[in-house]
């Protein structure tokens, strides 16, 4: 998206998917940067999920994830 590369993107929800690991533990401040622009510039939601999470309790992220795609 732009200048941006995002782990995941639903284009028809609006959504990006982001999956943080240990990589990003140093970097939340340009992590939340980058998520300002994304949402100023592209007008999309960003839904942040943790990299162990998605390799252990699979279950949770998915239910991150359709909660965020089905707010209602």
């Amino acid at each position: 998206m732009g200048p941006y590369v995002v782990d995941s993107y639903a284009a028809c929800h609006r959504l990006v998917i982001e999956i943080d690991g240990g990589i990003h533990d140093d970097c939340e401040a340009r992590d939340r940067r980058r998520e300002r622009e994304l949402v100023e510039l592209f007008g999309v939601r960003v839904i942040r999920v943790n990299a162990d999470d998605v390799e252990h309790s699979i279950g949770r992220v998915l239910a991150t994830i359709r909660s965020a795609l089905h707010p209602w």
